[in-house]
């Protein structure tokens, strides 16, 4: 008798032998993958940002609020930076960038004669803005009625100067008060703060992925929000300086939060986050794992119960709108009571119905009662349960490759005034393609190493911290 017919001959036995084999190779995996961790952490827990040395230049030489100019260099996690000096929208304050110990710090300054281009005018300067348009567009018409039967005096110097002291003197005081920041500054903040949501009823928050978006939230440290990141070194260095925060770890599969929270655990740093985040996506990690969440919510939810933190779940509703049925058979809607039970947070993902809105193609009407369909959905299946909304700022244009410039700080007020009565909180993030691209970056990663994108990613959360001092009163 052949070999073949032996191993054939009590097959069930056989089959039995090779699925207790099968199933017991993911858990020793998993063993291996989380003590290579364990080992690392803990024979060297400080090498993690040993060989990261910060760096910072600065090209206008410390703080000269007079001279427009940037800093650059590499943050404590390794990502490339470079943040401009930047006029804040509508105000007359400057957001000056420095380096303090090797790492980038905004000042935010006042500039007594305004603010242009990345600078404050100088007193020398004052005069010089009288012949802009803004102050000329005013006495324009008195001086022309008068002047236009001698324009030969008038183009000379001298005859402008001896015969006409009564209009200059009238003139004068007219261009000073157009371009003195005092009238503007005066009554903009006033109905700004008073226009928005409170500061309370929609938090800011965000994914951190870097250095810039890291240092947008310790800019608004006071005013604790949602963030999250799926890098564990993030983790490490800044979630320590969030106390306050509603802080979460996590990624697009179970695989993945199971073992980031592990490996997180092993590292010393478990007690530095509140949630775990679970956001599969059927077009990236998850695959078809996220067209089952009826069923995997479950297993998320036990994973986090085991590790005792909240559940954030952030889905793409392009699966609940189109993939699970095609899949399944069964609507979005039909799901939705199966899986929001289990969750503590829903990250609201909008897709492309942001960009549907700003482009005119939907009303906000319309987008509004697409928007409380869903969360009325959710919020039906558990009252309980908090909402986080993710806002897009700064776009990338597909047809060029180009990211855009960043919109001003009440295109971010107004989203939030439409959403503020339906969610607990914002998270602001970038179009990825404009994004710095991080250290060992695999090919075909959505990032960009443009210096230009880099300087337009800075500004978006320039711009949002901008939004946050016009409602919560930084």
């Amino acid at each position: 008798m052949s070999k073949s017919r032996q191993f054939s001959a009590s097959p069930k036995k056989n089959i039995k032998v090779w699925t207790r084999i099968k199933n017991f190779i993911p858990y020793f995996l998993s063993i291996i993958v989380i003590f290579s961790f364990a080992v690392l952490a803990t024979t060297e827990p400080i090498t993690i940002f040993a060989d990261i040395v910060p760096t910072c230049t600065d090209t206008d030489s410390g703080t000269d609020p007079f001279v427009s100019g940037y800093v650059t260099g590499v943050g404590p996690n390794g990502f490339p930076y470079v943040k401009y000096d930047l006029c804040e929208t509508g105000s007359d304050y400057l957001k000056e960038m420095i380096c303090v110990n090797g790492t980038a710090q905004g000042r935010r300054l006042y500039c007594e004669h305004g603010c242009q281009d990345g600078a404050c005018f100088s007193t020398e300067q004052t005069p010089i803005p009288t012949v802009e348009p803004t102050p000329t567009d005013e006495p324009s018409p008195t001086p022309t009625e008068e002047l236009s039967p001698t324009p030969t005096e008038d183009i000379s110097p001298t005859p402008s100067d001896e015969p006409s002291p009564t209009p200059t003197e009238e003139l004068s005081p007219t261009p000073t008060e157009d371009i003195s920041p005092t009238p503007s500054d005066e009554p903009s903040p006033t109905p700004t703060a008073s226009s928005w949501a409170p500061c309370e009823d929609c938090h800011f928050g965000t994914q951190i992925i870097g250095e810039t978006s890291a240092q947008f939230v310790l800019n608004i440290n006071q005013f604790p929000g949602f963030v999250f990141s799926g890098n564990i070194l993030n983790g490490v260095y800044y979630y320590p300086q969030l106390p306050g925060w509603t802080r979460g770890l996590g990624g697009g599969s179970l695989q993945q939060i199971t073992n980031k929270d592990a490996v997180a655990t092993s590292m010393g740093i478990g007690d530095e986050y509140e949630c775990l985040v679970y956001a599969p996506e059927s077009g990236h990690t998850a695959g078809i794992e996220a067209l089952y969440p009826d069923e995997n919510i479950l297993t998320a939810e036990s994973i986090a119960d085991k590790a005792e933190k909240c559940l954030m779940y952030a889905p793409s509703i392009a699966d609940y709108e189109d993939a699970i049925e095609l899949e399944r058979g069964i609507t979005g809607e039909e799901i939705i009571p199966l899986v929001a039970p289990h969750v503590d947070i829903w990250g609201f993902q909008f897709g492309n119905r942001q960009g549907l809105v700003d482009n005119g193609t939907w009303t906000q009407e319309g987008f509004l009662e697409w928007f409380d369909h869903w969360v009325n959905l959710i919020k039906a299946s558990n009252p309980d349960i908090q909402i986080i909304a993710q806002l897009g700022i700064g776009d990338h244009d597909p047809v060029t490759d180009l990211c855009l410039p960043p919109p001003p700080p009440e295109y971010i007020l107004e989203w939030r005034e439409m959403l503020a009565p339906r969610v607990n909180g914002l998270v602001i993030m970038s179009a990825q393609p404009c994004q710095p691209c991080p250290p060992n970056v695999q090919d075909g990663f959505p990032c960009s190493y443009d210096t230009q994108d880099i300087e337009y990613y800075n500004q978006y959360f320039d711009v949002t911290v901008q939004a946050v001092n016009m409602v919560c009163s930084l």
